[in-house]
C-alpha cells in the first residue's frame, strides 16, 4: 500500500510531464480542526520542507484560493495578473503568497461531498502559462488522487485502529490486575503519551486548596514531567480549566491562536498543540485528560476518540480505587472479629459496580473486534495473531472480575461436609490444570479427615477460597509436582492444609504483603494477585483464616482454619 508522501511524490511526477510544475503544491483540509496543512510544495523546482519553512506550515482555513476551491469544490484557474487581481478585488480574499501570480490553476480533490484538499501549480512571472486542458488534466489528476488517498487514509486507519484497541487493552489489563489508583492513573498517563507520540501528558484532577477547588496534575508522563508534576489550575483557567468547567474535549491545532492558553514555559519548551478530554463519573466532570506537542496540529478527531474512551478508563480507575479505598477501610475495622453479613453485601455491591463499569468498555471491545476482522486480511498472522490476544485477554478480564463477584454477594449459608467441597474444587481444578499445555502435570492427592461435622457455611464463598490456594499452588508448580490437601478436626477447628512442592517456597518480600493487598503475577493472564486478600476477608466474616504454615526450598504449606462454634453444630442436629 503506498503511503501519503509516495502518492503526492507520483502525483507530482506524472504533472511535471505534462506541464510546468517549479511552483506547486498539495494541501489538504481537515474540517474538524478547519486546519488546512501542506503535504507537499515546490518553489522555483526545489521541494519545500513544509513541516519547518515558513509560510508553509499548517494555518487556520482563511479566505485564499485554496479556501475558496475547498468550500465550492470547484476549480480556479487565472490565466492573468489581471484576473488574479480581479478575484483579489473582492472583499474579504487574502493573499497568502502577497503579490497576485499571473499564471495560477487550482483544483479540488473531492471525495463525496466533501473537498480533501487542493492541488495547485503556478507561475510567478509569465502570463498564459497554462490552458484549459492543462486544467482539465490537474483536474483528472486530482479526482485518481481524491481516491488513492482515500484508500491509503482507510487501510492506515484499520492499522490504527489496531493499535488503539491494543492500548485499550493495555489499559483495561492495567486496570483489572491492579488495585492502587495512583499506579492506575501513571500507567494510564504512560500509556496515552507513548500511543500519541506527544510530548507530554497529564491527568488533573481537583484539590481543595484553602477555600478554593484548583486543578493539580499529580499524574504525568513526558520530558518535564517531575517539572509539570502539581502543575495548578484554577477552575475555569486554561485550556484544562475550561474543559473542566464546560465538559466538552478541546483540541487546540495553535495554542498562540487560542486565547484560553496559558503559558508554561518549562526551560525553553512551549506547548504549540494540545488536546484536553474531560473524565467524567455519572455525567459529572470529575478530572481532565491534557496532551500536548511541542508542534502545532498535533491532535485529530481520531486521537480525540481514543483519548475520550481512555478517560471512561481513567473513571474506572478512580472508581475502583474509591472501591478498594472502601474495602480496606472495612478490613480493617473487622480484623480479628465476626464480619456481619451486611458488611460482606455492601463489599459485594461495590464489586458489582465496578464490574458493571469495566463490562460496559469490554462489551465494546468484542463487537468491534469482530468488525475488524471482517474489514482486514485476517489471513495475515501477526494481524490475526493480534486481535485473538486482544479478545483472549478481554474474555479473561470478564471472567476474573465475575469469579470474584460471586462469592462476594452470597450471604445465605447451608449444611456443608467440608470433605466434599474439597474433592469437588480438586477434581475440577485438576482436570482444568490438566488441559494447560504444556505445562508438566500436577498430582493431587486427598488425605481427609471422616470425622469431620457438617456445619453452617456459604458454599460458594469455601468454594472459591479452597480454589484460589489449590490454583496458586499449581501455578507455582511449573515443572510439575504434586499437591496434598489434607483435612483434620483440631480444638474446635477444622483445619485444612494445602502442601505442595513448588520448589524455593514464596520470598519473605512477598510474605510480608500477601495478605495486606493485592499482589498480581507478573506474568500476563497468570492471575490478578486478588485470591489471598479476598479469601482472608472472606474467612474472617465466619471467623476464620488462612496463613502460611510452612515455605521453603522444598515447598510451601497454606493453612486454612473454620472454627466450628456450638451453635454451627447445633443447627445441623
Amino acid at each position: 500500500h503506498l503511503g501519503e508522501r509516495e502518492i503526492l511524490d507520483l502525483i507530482y511526477k506524472e504533472a511535471s510531464g505534462l506541464m510546468d510544475t517549479d511552483n506547486m503544491y498539495i494541501a489538504f483540509y481537515d474540517e474538524y480542526t478547519d486546519i488546512v496543512r501542506f503535504g507537499l510544495a515546490y518553489v522555483n523546482g526545489k521541494k519545500i520542507n513544509v513541516e519547518i519553512e515558513s509560510g508553509w506550515q499548517p494555518r487556520k482555513a482563511g479566505q485564499g484560493k485554496t479556501e475558496e476551491i475547498i468550500r465550492t469544490k470547484k476549480p480556479i484557474f487565472h490565466a492573468t495578473k489581471a484576473e488574479a487581481k480581479k478575484w483579489y478585488a473582492r472583499p474579504g480574499r487574502k493573499d497568502y503568497l502577497s503579490i497576485p501570480l499571473p499564471s495560477w490553476i487550482g483544483v479540488p480533490m473531492v471525495i463525496g461531498d466533501k473537498a480533501i484538499g487542493v492541488i495547485a501549480t503556478y507561475h510567478p512571472e509569465r502570463e498564459y502559462v497554462y490552458s484549459g486542458d492543462d486544467l482539465d488534466i490537474l483536474q483528472s489528476m486530482a479526482n485518481q488522487a481524491a481516491i488513492a488517498l482515500e484508500s491509503a487514509r482507510s487501510f492506515e486507519n484499520v492499522q490504527k485502529r489496531i493499535e488503539d484497541q491494543e492500548t485499550i487493552n493495555t489499559i483495561a489489563q492495567a486496570i483489572s490486575a491492579k488495585v492502587g489508583t495512583n499506579d492506575l492513573l501513571q500507567t494510564i498517563v504512560s500509556e496515552i503519551r507513548k500511543h500519541l507520540n506527544c510530548t507530554h501528558c497529564a491527568i488533573f484532577l481537583p484539590e481543595k486548596i484553602g477555600d478554593n477547588v484548583a486543578l493539580v496534575s499529580n499524574y504525568t508522563h513526558g520530558e518535564f514531567a517531575e517539572r509539570i508534576k502539581s502543575r495548578r489550575f484554577k477552575r475555569g483557567e486554561g485550556v484544562a480549566g475550561w474543559v473542566f468547567e464546560h465538559g466538552e474535549t478541546a483540541i487546540v491545532p495553535d495554542t498562540l491562536q487560542d486565547e484560553r492558553y496559558v503559558p508554561v514555559r518549562l526551560g525553553g519548551y512551549q506547548s504549540r498543540s494540545l488536546m484536553v478530554v474531560p473524565v467524567k463519573m455519572n455525567g459529572k466532570t470529575v478530572g481532565v485528560i491534557s496532551a500536548d506537542h511541542k508542534e502545532i496540529n498535533k491532535f485529530d478527531e481520531d486521537n480525540r476518540r481514543l483519548v475520550e474512551t481512555l478517560a471512561e478508563h481513567v473513571s474506572i480507575a478512580l472508581e475502583k480505587g474509591r472501591a478498594y479505598e472502601e474495602i480496606a477501610k472495612l478490613y480493617k475495622e473487622a480484623r480479628g472479629e465476626v464480619v456481619a453479613a451486611k458488611q460482606l453485601a455492601t463489599l459485594g455491591t461495590a464489586i458489582a459496580a465496578l464490574q458493571h463499569r469495566i463490562n460496559n468498555t469490554l462489551n465494546i471491545i468484542i463487537p468491534n473486534i469482530t468488525r475488524l476482522r471482517s474489514r482486514i486480511d485476517v489471513n495475515d498472522p501477526t494481524i490475526r495473531e493480534i486481535l485473538d490476544i486482544i479478545e483472549r485477554n478481554t474474555r479473561y478480564t470478564s471472567d476474573i472480575l465475575m469469579r470474584i463477584q460471586t462469592p462476594l454477594q452470597e450471604v445465605e449459608t447451608s449444611d456443608i461436609n467440608v470433605n466434599s467441597i474439597l474433592s469437588e474444587v480438586s477434581e475440577a481444578a485438576k482436570k482444568e490444570w490438566d488441559k494447560k499445555a504444556p505445562r508438566a502435570k500436577v498430582k493431587i492427592k486427598l488425605d481427609l479427615d471422616d470425622s469431620l461435622p457438617l456445619i453452617q457455611l456459604p458454599v460458594g464463598q469455601i468454594s472459591e477460597i479452597v480454589r484460589n490456594l489449590i490454583d496458586n499452588a499449581c501455578r507455582a508448580m511449573k515443572k510439575g509436582g504434586k499437591l496434598i490437601i489434607m483435612s483434620k478436626m483440631e480444638k474446635n477447628s477444622i483445619q485444612i492444609r494445602l502442601k505442595d512442592t513448588a520448589k524455593g517456597g514464596i520470598p519473605p518480600a512477598i510474605q510480608e504483603r500477601l495478605f495486606q493487598k493485592p499482589v498480581p503475577s507478573k506474568e500476563p493472564g497468570q492471575g490478578a494477585g486478588l485470591g489471598l486478600w479476598l479469601s482472608r476477608l472472606m474467612l474472617q466474616g465466619i471467623g476464620g483464616d488462612v496463613t502460611i504454615e510452612e515455605t521453603g526450598s522444598t515447598g510451601t504449606t497454606m493453612l486454612l482454619q473454620i472454627p466450628v462454634t456450638e451453635s454451627r453444630e447445633e443447627a445441623t442436629l
